[in-house]
């Protein structure tokens, strides 16, 4: 019988480095999970900010780009303006000497009109006086 109880001593021995073993090796794996953890989860954040940063950098340069753009539009736009201006001037240069030539044609006799069309030729009043 005693040596029953050695082997029953014997076999709870083993069973308890047994136990103390397993229950080592999950506190060791249970360490190298979380410092797996804590790697991975800094190389996600790490990403996360990367990727931020990468898009704030795309949307300031978009936004740039775009600015530029608007400012190209806004000075063809003044520019188109200005032009419009020009030719509702020069349109109405010519109206107002049109409107003198009819009546100054109407008011005149014929050899005056003549003298008038000598000294005053219509394509030189639109390509000289009524584009200045």
């Amino acid at each position: 019988m005693q040596l029953e109880e050695s082997k029953v001593e014997s076999i709870k021995k083993d069973k308890a480095a047994t136990e103390q073993l397993l229950q080592e090796t999950i506190e060791k794996h249970q360490i190298e999970l979380a410092g797996q953890k804590e790697y991975y989860t800094k190389a996600l954040n790490a990403a996360k900010e990367a990727e931020a940063l990468a898009e704030a950098r795309a949307n300031s340069e978009a936004r740039t780009q775009l600015e530029g753009r608007l400012k190209e539009a806004e000075e063809r736009e003044a520019m188109l303006v200005q032009a419009l201006e020009e030719l509702r001037q020069a349109l109405s240069r010519q109206e107002q000497q049109v409107c003198l030539i009819n009546q100054y044609t109407f008011s005149q006799e014929a050899p005056d009109l003549f003298l008038f069309q000598v000294l005053f030729p219509l394509d030189y009043c639109w390509e000289t006086t009524c584009l200045v």
